[in-house]
């Protein structure tokens, strides 16, 4: 294992582009921050690793707890890349860039969870997430209590 030697992030808000206006977006991306810019940079033995930020994906009500690629997505999506996430909000999602916009396909888990349910149920969110890998047609959510939840994706002509 490689020991990190330093870390910088570079944060690049500065005033002069913030706002107060109650009908600004969430999502603040200062205007004179160059696309592809490195967000944070891990420095080893090696040189130096930079990590940029390609996209932030909203839809889950709570903290996310695992992503994962789906590793044959061609098959059932007819296309390169799936992304899946799981979060505490007992929510697993299935994301798509049909349109170069990273949006979700599919929900599954109990939206709201199951109040009064018992611990092993979905209650308080899913910690991992992940993909059959042979065919990629199982996904498999490990719940905060120790549930194992097993979901079969088919594919329909219609």
């Amino acid at each position: 294992q490689e020991a990190i030697q330093s870390i910088l992030l570079n944060d690049n808000d500065d005033d002069s582009n913030s706002s107060t206006d109650d009908d600004d977006d969430l999502v603040d991306m200062d205007d004179d921050e160059e696309q592809g810019e490195a967000r944070l940079e891990l420095s080893h033995s090696k040189g130096v690793t930079r990590v940029t930020l390609e996209a932030l994906l909203f839809g889950h009500e709570e903290a996310v707890t695992a992503v994962c690629w789906h590793p044959k997505p061609i098959p059932l999506y007819q296309q390169e890349e799936i992304l899946i996430s799981s979060s505490m909000d007992r929510t697993i999602l299935i994301w798509s860039s049909i349109t170069g916009i990273w949006t979700p396909l599919t929900r599954v888990g109990s939206a709201g969870g199951i109040l009064g349910g018992s611990i092993g149920s979905t209650l308080l969110g899913f910690v991992n997430v992940a993909v059959e890998p042979e065919f990629g047609t199982s996904l498999v959510g490990h719940a905060y209590g120790g549930a194992i939840h097993v979901w079969n994706m088919e594919q329909h002509d219609i």
